[in-house]
């Protein structure tokens, strides 16, 4: 078994050998809530960010969302076909976000996890790796495509969209820091792009780094923290009480 860890470690999902059941533990090792998760070959494992609230997502369309109990606090499944490409939860498990699709077409679902009630909005790309997306308590939802960072609102529908230069299949992040985003991801080009920005789509800095082949964003106290494939870069945001 594999071990996913969340924030605090309270939750630990551990992912079996042939990618078919996750187990729920504690930090001590018990098994908690649910105990297990079932569904097949698991695509993707995420968590909150600064909480402990996890998620996971299947090849075979099914997706779960769990508390730092192992309580599931939501789940269901992508329409018949399509596959579970990237799952986001929100601090306090309020929302949740899938990604999910073929090789024809890739659509975000936007769920309200109490009421079980969802929107969906269709993608303009089709992403056959794993992409970013950060979504908050009150259900927006900022997601990188291949040219583009596009909020989305509860209702699906498009609350802004920045326009990037296309970006190269594979690792990107997006992380959320009270209303400033940052988003990293590697260009076509081979190198790695950094963009600060409002929850309303205002764009603070964006700056590339030709010497780095990726980059990796993250927030604390009042910093963005980035590491690259060749270098550390730390960055200190004020951000006004009208923010």
């Amino acid at each position: 078994e594999y071990p996913y860890l969340s924030y605090n470690g309270r939750l630990v999902m551990l992912l079996n050998g042939d990618q078919s059941r996750i187990r729920l533990v504690d930090y001590n090792g018990n098994e908690i809530g649910a105990r297990i998760i079932y569904g097949r070959l698991c695509t993707v494992i995420s968590f909150s960010d600064g909480s402990d609230i996890g998620a996971a997502g299947f090849l075979d369309g099914t997706y779960y969302f769990a508390d730092q109990k192992g309580a599931i606090i939501n789940s269901g499944r992508a329409p018949s076909g399509c596959v579970v490409k990237g799952v986001a939860v929100s601090d306090r498990g309020l929302y949740a976000a899938v990604h999910y699709g073929d090789d024809a077409s890739d659509s975000l679902r936007i769920i309200d996890t109490a009421s079980g009630k969802y929107s969906e909005a269709r993608l303009k790309s089709v992403h056959p790796v794993k992409t970013s997306m950060c979504v908050t308590d009150d259900g927006m939802t900022a997601f990188m495509d291949l040219d583009a960072i596009t909020g989305f609102s509860p209702s699906g529908g498009a609350a802004f969209e920045i326009r990037i230069p296309p970006k190269r299949y594979g690792f990107s992040t997006i992380r959320r820091c009270g209303n400033v985003y940052s988003a990293t991801y590697t260009k076509t080009n081979g190198e790695a792009r950094f963009c600060l920005f409002r929850k309303d789509g205002t764009v603070i800095i964006e700056r590339d780094y030709p010497t780095e082949s990726f980059m990796e964003s993250s927030f604390r106290d009042g910093l963005v923290f980035l590491r690259g494939s060749d270098s550390l870069y730390c960055y200190r945001i004020h951000q006004p009480a009208s923010l």
